[in-house]
This record gives C-alpha cells, sequence and structure tokens, in this order.
C-alpha cells in the first residue's frame, strides 16, 4: 500500500469519524422570540391592571364585535382616551361598567366617568412638549396591557391633512390598541395621549397635546349628568 492510499484511506475514515461525532452531537434550540414573548405575557404580565393603576384598558362591545383600546386617569373617577375608539355601546374601563361626560369628534378627545374607589391618577403637564425631549408611552398594543415604550418628540406642532388642531409627533412605538395610551415626560406627567399612526411609514406617530386634554377636562360642568353623552364638538 503505496503512501499516497494510506494518506486517502486516513481522510475518509477521519471524514467518517467527524460526521458520527456531529450527528450525535445535541443541536441548540431556536426559540422564536415572539412565540417566547407571548408565552411570557400570557403567564405573567396579561392580567388585569391593579384596582389602583392609572393606566386603563378600554373594551366597548356591540352584538358581536368589541374593540380594545387604552387610556389613563387624569383625576378621581374620570379616564381620558381617544373619542374614535368608542365604536360600540357597550362600555367598561379595567372590565367595570363605564359612561361619557364628555365626547368632543374634531380633537378626538372623551373623557368618561368610572366608579372606582383611591384610584392613582397621572397629572397633566402645564409644559408643551420640546423637540427631542424624551418620553415613555403606556398603552395595551394588540391588546397587550402594561406595555411600555420609550422615544423622543419628533415635532411638537406637527400640522396632519385635514386637521384644524396640531398635533405632537412621536417616536415611541406603538401599534393597533395603542391609542389613548398615556404619553409621560421625565416627570411622570401626561405630556401628550397616542391618537394615530401612519402604518407605512417608520414610527411616524401622532399625540394629542396635554392641554387640549386639560381644556375638555375644564369643560366639564360639576352637575353634568354622568350617564349621558355629552357631544362638545366646539371647534379648536
Amino acid at each position: 500500500m503505496n503512501k499516497a492510499s494510506i494518506i486517502l484511506t486516513i481522510i475518509v475514515i477521519t471524514i467518517i469519524i467527524l460526521s458520527i461525532l456531529a450527528f450525535n452531537i445535541p443541536h441548540s434550540k431556536i426559540i422564536n422570540p415572539l412565540v417566547y414573548q407571548t408565552k411570557a405575557n400570557d403567564t405573567n404580565y396579561n392580567l388585569p391592571y391593579p384596582a389602583n393603576s392609572p393606566y386603563v384598558i378600554i373594551n366597548t362591545q356591540g352584538m358581536r364585535q368589541q374593540n380594545f383600546a387604552s387610556g389613563f386617569y387624569i383625576s378621581p373617577y374620570i379616564v381620558a382616551t381617544c373619542e374614535h375608539v368608542l365604536r360600540y355601546d357597550n362600555l367598561f374601563v379595567n372590565g367595570k361598567r363605564a359612561s361619557v361626560l364628555s365626547r368632543n369628534v374634531l380633537k378626538d378627545i372623551a373623557l368618561l366617568k368610572v366608579s372606582v374607589e383611591n384610584v392613582n391618577y397621572l397629572k397633566l403637564s402645564p409644559m408643551v412638549a420640546k423637540q427631542g425631549q424624551s418620553i415613555t408611552v403606556f398603552s395595551n398594543p394588540l391588546g397587550l396591557n402594561n406595555t411600555e415604550s420609550v422615544g423622543i418628540i419628533s415635532n411638537p406642532y406637527r400640522i396632519l391633512s385635514g386637521e384644524q388642531s396640531s398635533v405632537i409627533q412621536f417616536t415611541a412605538p406603538v401599534s393597533e390598541g395603542s391609542s389613548g395610551g398615556a404619553i409621560l415626560n421625565g416627570d411622570g406627567e401626561i405630556i401628550g395621549m397616542v391618537k394615530e399612526t401612519i402604518k407605512d411609514g417608520q414610527l411616524l406617530n401622532f399625540a394629542i397635546p396635554a392641554a387640549q386634554i386639560q381644556q375638555e377636562l375644564n369643560n366639564i360642568t360639576p352637575d353634568q349628568d354622568y350617564n349621558n353623552y355629552y357631544y362638545n364638538d366646539y371647534n379648536p
């Protein structure tokens, strides 16, 4: 057996041995991060908000349909959300029956009355949002409640086509179900409320300024009937 044949035989045997070893080595388990996160949410985070939480899940129900959105307390018993999320007649906040205090179609603001004791609420900031300012958003994107995202203010005075009032453009990620979510500044005060997003773009999101929510709150009278809708379609 010549030298070349010996070398060839050694190479073939080596390849066979390596193939056997490779077949028997346990492969790493590849976990789809989306599936894993969903399971984690189901066991840990997809629970109702605590009774005293300032953040809420808005649920409106019709005959065979329902809609989920976000909201937050701005005073005892009063929750702010977007008017456009009130699609159906039966209205619930964190699973409790709620009624509408105010609906402003033009500014897309709704204020809701909920009978809950000792709830924490958020302060509406008197300061105007500034370009580049860091923000935190709390909302319920795609029904995943208690979701926190961060970003910055891209433009505090964006005018969208068909709108009469300026909105805040921001970058913190939001999705369907985030409408009505709370946008907080570094002091934990509300500087805006999630309104809408441009799905064809990247992080092109828009919010209603806190000053407009404060104005809507100021328009509520002490003797207002909490059980009836109150339409406030004044021009901005």
